[in-house]
């Protein structure tokens, strides 16, 4: 007999790293893991060489580029999709463990 999941688990999971709400929910494995060796590939990436050489005012001067801020609101958007697909996982598949008692329960 198959768990219960926790769509709001799933979700805060895929949230701060993408593909461990799929693997939690079990609905998408494999596309999960990639997820996950993709975010930590990028992030055990060397900075770019000038990126640890950054002046406050160089900081300030990144954020203040509308490129950058519409990087970030991307960055976050997709972040939020991924979210809510993993929470949208979850609950199909307690939906079909309530579908399947049901049947189980006609059957005896």
């Amino acid at each position: 007999m198959q768990r219960r999941k926790s769509p709001w688990l799933a979700a805060l999971l895929n949230l701060f790293v993408p593909g461990t709400g799929y693997v939690y929910v079990g609905t998408r494995f494999r596309f999960g893991v990639l997820l996950i060796a993709a975010v930590t590939i990028t992030l055990l990436a060397p900075p770019a060489e000038d990126a640890t050489t950054m002046s406050r005012s160089d900081i300030e001067a990144l954020i203040q580029d509308p490129n950058f801020m519409t990087i970030m609101a991307a960055g976050l958007l997709i972040a939020a999709a991924f979210a809510y697909d993993a929470w949208n996982d979850a609950q199909v598949h307690n939906k079909l463990i309530d579908l399947t008692e049901v049947l189980d329960e006609t059957e005896e």
